[in-house]
């Protein structure tokens, strides 16, 4: 009687860290990013570059921050020299995500069905040159640090409570409840969808993660799917002369 016990409090627990640590990471993030919006115009490149990479620099401090606090340390960081393993999963999983925007993209333009634009669209504006400086951005921050807060914090506080497989997807439910806010739509199926393709990217880059115990082949996926997205965006808007199209909206930074 005393193991299951034991077991529901250590999920309790566990469920308690994960959430405390993402707002958390909210909160750290909107701190340390706001002055930046006192002195400069998120709508120009300055601004833009610098609200974009102090609101990661502040997750990524609300991370090392919980580590430090409970004892784990920067101990608990999966990082290590890549292994050809790694290199493998990180090449499928860059894959998988990009057939996963493609087809999901196909599918929206095919059944003429709504999706809700990522708000990074909206403060790019007329400026497609933003597109391009947001690609080393996403690079050096925006894939690196949501890997080591929702997978090597989130994901892995929560293997010893849940097993891997359920904090996969307990995981990913947290990191796609995280995105809601820049995905509001005034239709709510539009919201859905965008949301659903959130959710299945996460589970992607948490199966890589859970594979290879490394925070490199999940970063390079993650990675590859947003440029590959902002790129293929940037193609389309400067060269083709186009709307921004439905799959847009599927841009999951």
């Amino acid at each position: 009687m005393g193991t299951p016990s034991y077991r529901r409090d250590s999920s309790t627990r566990a469920l308690f860290e994960v959430i405390t640590v993402t707002i958390g990471a909210i909160v750290a993030a909107t701190i340390v990013a706001t002055p930046m919006l006192l002195v400069a115009d998120p709508t120009t490149r300055g601004g833009f570059v610098g609200l974009f990479v102090l609101n990661f620099v502040g997750m990524a401090l609300a991370g090392w921050a919980y580590l430090v606090y409970t004892g784990r340390g920067l101990e608990f960081v999966d990082i290590r020299w890549p292994t050809r393993q790694d290199l493998g999963y990180a090449v499928g999983g860059s894959l998988a995500g990009i057939g996963l925007i493609v087809g999901f993209g196909v599918l929206l333009w095919a059944l003429e069905l709504p999706a809700a634009s990522n708000e990074v669209i909206v403060l790019i504006g007329d400026d497609t040159s933003l597109l391009l400086a947001l690609i080393p951005l996403i690079v050096l921050f925006n894939a690196p640090v949501e890997e080591f807060v929702f997978r090597n914090v989130v994901q892995k506080r929560l293997y010893a409570a849940y097993g891997r497989t359920t904090a996969i997807v307990v995981a990913s439910v947290i990191f796609t409840l995280v995105h809601t806010p820049v995905f509001a739509h005034p239709e709510p199926f539009a919201t859905v969808l965008s949301l659903l393709v959130i959710f299945l990217g996460s589970c992607l880059f948490g199966y890589v993660y859970a594979k290879t115990d490394s925070l490199f082949a999940p970063t390079v996926a993650h990675a590859a799917v947003n440029v590959f997205q902002v790129a293929g965006l940037y193609v389309y808007l400067e060269f083709m002369n186009g709307e921004v199209p439905a799959a847009s909206a599927l841009l999951g930074l």
